[in-house]
This record gives C-alpha cells, sequence and structure tokens, in this order.
C-alpha cells in the first residue's frame, strides 16, 4: 500500500513507469518501460538501513534487471548516517526517484522518542530534497520487528507524522510498508513476519 499527498493506494506508479508494491521483507521495484540514460543517471537509488539493503533484499539484482538502480542500504543505520552521506550522494547520483527506508534504528538501538525519530526523519528527508530537488523521495514507513517488540508501539506515531508531512510536500511520498504487518487496529499480525 502506497500513500501519495494523502491519498492511499494498493501500489505506486511513479515518473517513467517505476512501479513499487510490497513483497515479503523488502520492496520490490521494477522498471515498467526500460530507459538507459547516457548520462548514467538513475532511475532510482536505495538507502537506507537493513529493510533496504542487499543483505536483506537478496533479490535485488533480478529486481532491477530493467531499472538503472543502485542499492546502498547499510545495515544498523540511522538518520545521521545518511545526513553525514549527503555530499557522496550528491556528487557520485543523479536520479528520478530516491526511496529510503530509514528510523527504525534511531527507535531501536538510538533510543529516540516518537517525537525525536520525527524530526530526524523530518531533517534527513528535507536534506534529500534540497540535495536532489528533481527527485521524488520516497519513504517507506518502519515497520514493527521482533527484535525491539517493546518498540512497536512508537513506530505508528512516527509513520502518522511523517504521512502527514508528506500531504504539505509533493515531492515526498510515503509506501506504507507496515501495514503489511498490522492489522485494522494496528496490532501485529504474525504470519507476515
Amino acid at each position: 500500500v502506497a500513500e501519495e499527498n494523502g491519498i492511499i493506494r494498493n501500489d505506486l506508479f511513479l515518473k517513467d513507469g517505476l512501479h513499487i508494491t510490497k513483497n515479503g521483507y523488502s520492496v520490490v521495484s521494477k522498471k515498467i518501460k526500460s530507459a538507459c540514460r547516457l548520462d548514467g543517471s538513475l532511475d532510482a537509488l536505495f538507502i537506507g538501513d537493513s529493510y533496504m539493503s542487499v543483505a536483506y533484499w537478496n533479490g535485488f539484482e533480478d529486481d532491477m534487471r530493467s531499472v538503472e538502480a543502485v542499492n546502498l542500504g547499510v545495515g544498523g543505520t540511522q538518520t545521521v548516517y545518511w545526513k553525514d552521506k549527503l555530499d557522496y550522494l550528491k556528487n557520485n547520483y543523479t536520479a528520478e526517484s530516491i526511496a529510503i527506508h530509514i528510523g527504525v534504528n534511531d527507535v531501536d538501538d538510538g533510543g529516540a522518542s516518537a517525537e525525536e525519530a520525527t524530526t530526524r526523519i523530518k531533517d534527513l528527508l528535507n536534506s534529500l530534497h534540497a540535495a536532489f530537488p528533481e527527485s521524488k523521495i520516497i519513504w517507506m514507513t518502519i515497520s514493527p520487528n521482533k527484535m525491539f517488540e517493546h518498540k512497536n508501539y512508537i513506530y505508528p506515531t512516527v509513520n502518522s507524522a511523517i504521512k502527514d508531512y508528506a500531504t504539505e510536500n509533493e515531492w515526498l511520498v510515503v509506501c506504507d510498508v507496515a501495514r503489511n504487518f498490522t492489522d485494522e487496529n494496528g496490532r501485529d499480525i504474525e504470519k507476515n513476519y
């Protein structure tokens, strides 16, 4: 399920046919129509924590066979890591879309409250937009997890705040992958882990 400017849809089609859906624990992106660019620009740049990394998304190369895409996801990273990497990203990549899963480690390992995590994520998203003003930024919601179950109650508050923020910023899209792990009351769906 994806949300763009407050409108919830079952999937999300982006510029030039980039299609994102939820599949298992990773986000699968496929290029509907092929476009290889001579200038080296990308259709999609994937960054963020382990949910986005190729360590968990082991089918990335197959999924991206017809897409100009790079996955730089690094397990365990928090927002500050990617904020520190912005100059590197800006100097080395251009992309139509930048997909990011970030925030879970700010809460789990970093001990951030919902308010702190929301502030950090907004700051990073704004910085990404400033560095890549022509790119669509796609933020993946924080999904509950079994490792830090006692912190799962924080994620819906963060997710809701970033969804609200996206309604005010046309450059930002929220892809609600967390919906695949919770029921209509926000409780974990055990079989989806």
